[in-house]
């Protein structure tokens, strides 16, 4: 890694744990139209992430015919392509609006250009996410396009960055002792993330509206979550409601579409779209990127009240 620069600024640190969504309103229907999938022949599929386009990647376990395991893939509403980094175990881990996928795999962080096929090394380990400028977080960084930065929430034992927006918002998932909590990192200034009664809470991913999604546990098990303004909205893959909830939400692009996993036995991914249906989601996903900077501020308003 090149030389870093902390991006920490204890003057303006703002933490609020414990009362996070305090102000929100927790629903726990199911606003969404899911769509399953698994890669064909195999018992693990893991989606990151999603862009605009309803693109998804992540990766798939034991894959028929391939020479590696992991393999990483691109799900494009019904078709896999599959993505092998320097034949080695590949797991694909965002992919921007522009097309260009982020992931690691067992000789490092690389960048595949899923317009030209091209894939070049990137020198950060653990890539987690790009945004449309070509800036990445991973494990405890931010790169800038030019320079790392170190990230670490204040006080904690391990931080991990997990997704940014086009803003340059950070979210994540820090640990102090054995208990995970989720953050956002605006230029310095944490917040932190904790859904009300969970035992865990972590931050996968933010769009460019400041809509976050992430997981957190309970008694009950794993449950997906988005936090939009001051509406928190739980969930679990429905047909396996009443079965043990494991499901995690992984990323949200901006007309709120999430994609993420569940298991038991099996692990299925999947993409739940927002009501009202498409038709109408252009219309609010347009509306969405035009106030951005206004609904970031509402969402951290709503945290810290």
């Amino acid at each position: 890694m090149r030389a870093s620069q902390s991006r920490v600024s204890l003057g303006v640190l703002v933490v609020v744990a414990g009362i996070f969504f305090s102000c929100a309103t927790t629903s726990k229907a199911d606003p969404f139209t899911f769509t399953s999938f698994q890669y064909p022949g195999t018992t693990l599929t893991v989606a990151n992430g999603i862009n605009n386009q309803g693109q998804v990647v992540g990766y798939a376990a034991e894959v028929p015919g391939s020479s590696v395991d992991p393999t990483g893939f691109i799900y494009d509403h019904g078709s896999f392509t599959l993505l092998v980094y320097s034949n080695s175990g590949t797991q694909a881990s965002d992919i921007n609006n522009l097309g260009i996928v982020v992931g690691t795999s067992g000789v490092g962080s690389f960048l595949y250009d899923s317009n030209t096929g091209i894939y070049t090394p990137f020198s950060g380990g653990g890539a987690n996410a790009i945004n449309d400028l070509g800036q990445i977080v991973g494990q405890n960084y931010f790169f800038d396009g030019t320079t790392f930065h170190t990230i670490n929430f204040p006080g904690a034992d391990s931080t991990t960055v997990g997704g940014l927006n086009n803003a340059g918002e950070l979210v994540g998932t820090y640990r102090i002792g054995n208990t995970i909590y989720g953050f956002i990192d605006n230029a310095g200034t944490f917040t932190s993330i904790s859904v009300p009664g969970a035992f865990g809470t972590s931050v996968t991913g933010v769009n460019n509206a400041g809509e976050l999604v992430g997981y957190y546990f309970d008694s009950g098990g794993r449950h997906a979550f988005v936090q939009s303004e001051s509406n928190l909205i739980t969930f679990d893959l429905p047909q396996h409601a009443l079965e043990d909830n494991l499901t995690t939400g992984s990323d949200i692009n901006d007309y709120g579409q999430v994609t993420g996993y569940w298991q038991r036995g099996a692990t299925v991914s999947f993409v739940a779209t927002p009501t009202p249906e498409p038709a109408t989601l252009g219309l609010v996903g347009t509306g969405l990127l035009m106030l951005g900077g206004l609904a970031r501020a509402r969402v951290r308003a709503a945290f810290r009240k």
